[in-house]
């Protein structure tokens, strides 16, 4: 059925301009007048693309190199093989974006209403139309498809930069943690480096109290050692003198008998034999007592060695002897001591702080005791080095404490009577020395530490975790 007069054919075709950049529009009819009528309304704008039915047009679609520049199909809806809805239901999955508009003399609703619902038809342009209608209904057309174009552009654009911007998020995210990561490891340093600086300073601190404490009791062991000194030296002329006049005495013979009887009578008043038994003794237990006086004093001031911290050739279980000494007082209540010494060569050390670890060990066995029990001192060695034990039969560490006892202000003890120092200092004197200490406890059963020391010190001795 035409559409148009033969003069109005010839209208349309002087208004025909040549084809520029066009986009593409499929025309699908199966009478040849209505698809050039339609192909002159529009070759102005567009290239204009012809079938003459439906399986036609999906052949064109199929060997098309570049469907995205097919814009829209228009397509009559009555047509042998295919009508224009099944058309389009195929032609979709060709060609989603392309806008679909179907022309028809036919205007029944409901196949215009099942007709949009099946094949998401764009436009129904009943025939015969108006040449303005149809042209004005294809550039809308056209026009949503550029605007679907673009809004699908946009949308790639978008999502580009999203994705672009997403990374440099995740970038930006791994890098603030690495930052983050960084400055926790820095923290981290700086709080381990605080640590060791309150404790080196607390133990510079102690160190000087404990200089201090030695440099007065070597002063107040220097003065007892002078009174000392002449007072035995002049107990033991006492000695001989009184030697001499016990001598003198019984030599002594009255000329009458009166007189004889005068000084029997006196020897036997002041039980003279008695005396005379009693005063070896008392001169004996004197002069002893004397020399555990002088001992104690030489122990004081061979433990404080306060004029000697320069690294010398000690015999260790000469420290050992005389920390017993300082701290015997405290230990004769608590525990009997039990030593049991081997063959060691002589240490290269520092003989006083080596005594001040002695002495904190001693000290801790003590105070683990309750009631009564022993306090077991061993020595040996091993290799190039030496090692001494002190093992106490107190109430031992509980597990989850053994980690911990070296660090400072440490303290299982009630708050009052310890200050968590005297372990961790003494870690510190024997990592100085290169050596190494460690603990064994059983709960209920006791505490054994070994401190090894080496017998010659390395320049530049190392120090490890390992036995904390």
């Amino acid at each position: 059925m035409a559409i148009f007069s033969k003069q109005k054919l010839e209208q349309i075709e002087k208004r025909t301009l040549p084809e520029k950049n066009r986009r593409s529009v499929l025309i699908v009819d199966d009478e040849e007048c209505n698809r050039l009528v339609m192909s002159l309304l529009l070759e102005p704008h567009y290239r204009v693309l012809q079938a003459q039915d439906g399986l036609e047009a999906l052949s064109i679609l199929e060997s098309m190199e570049s469907r995205e520049s097919l814009a829209c199909i228009v397509s009559d809806q009555r047509m042998p093989k295919l009508t224009g809805v099944e058309l389009f239901e195929r032609a979709r999955s060709l060609l989603p974006q392309a806008i679909r508009i179907i022309v028809t003399g036919f205007t029944d609703i409901n196949t215009i209403v099942d007709s949009i619902n099946k094949a998401e038809i764009y436009k129904f342009i009943v025939k015969p139309f108006d040449a303005n209608e149809f042209q004005l209904t294809v550039q809308r057309a056209v026009e949503s498809f550029e605007l679907q174009l673009q809004l699908e552009e946009y949308q790639r654009e978008l999502e580009n930069k999203v994705q672009v911007r997403t990374r440099e998020l995740e970038e930006s995210r791994n890098k603030l943690l690495e930052a983050v990561q960084a400055l926790q490891g820095r923290n981290e340093q700086l709080e381990s480096l605080n640590r060791r600086l309150e404790q080196a300073h607390t133990q510079l601190l102690h160190s000087e109290k404990m200089a201090s404490i030695g440099q007065l009791a070597a002063g107040v062991a220097h003065e007892i050692n002078n009174p000392i000194g002449f007072v035995y030296s002049n107990f033991g002329t006492l000695e001989h003198y009184v030697a001499d006049l016990l001598t003198v005495i019984d030599g002594y013979a009255p000329k009458d008998e009166a007189s004889a009887f005068a000084v029997e009578a006196l020897k036997k008043k002041v039980d003279y034999d008695y005396l005379k038994g009693d005063l070896s003794n008392l001169m004996m237990e004197s002069k002893d007592g004397l020399l555990r006086v002088k001992k104690i004093v030489e122990d004081l001031k061979d433990f404080s060695r306060v004029d000697s911290q320069e690294w010398q050739i000690a015999d260790i279980h000469h420290c050992i002897d005389s920390t017993l000494t300082i701290v015997g007082n405290e230990l004769r209540h608590k525990a009997a001591i039990a030593k049991n010494f081997g063959v060691l060569p002589a240490v290269e050390c520092l003989p006083s702080q080596l005594n001040q670890v002695f002495l904190n060990l001693l000290i801790n066995a003590a105070q683990a005791i309750e009631g009564q029990g022993t306090i077991t001192i061993q020595t040996g060695a091993e290799e190039e080095a030496v090692w001494v034990e002190i093992a106490d039969t107190g109430k031992g560490i509980e597990p989850e404490c053994l980690g911990r006892i070296f660090d400072p202000f440490f303290t299982t003890k009630p708050v009052g009577q310890g200050t968590g120092l005297g372990l961790s200092i003494s870690y510190g004197i024997v990592k100085r020395h290169g050596g190494r200490i460690s603990v064994d406890s059983v709960v209920g059963a006791g505490t054994r530490f070994r401190v090894h020391i080496p017998v010659r010190r390395s320049v530049a001795p190392q120090e490890t975790s390992s036995d904390r």
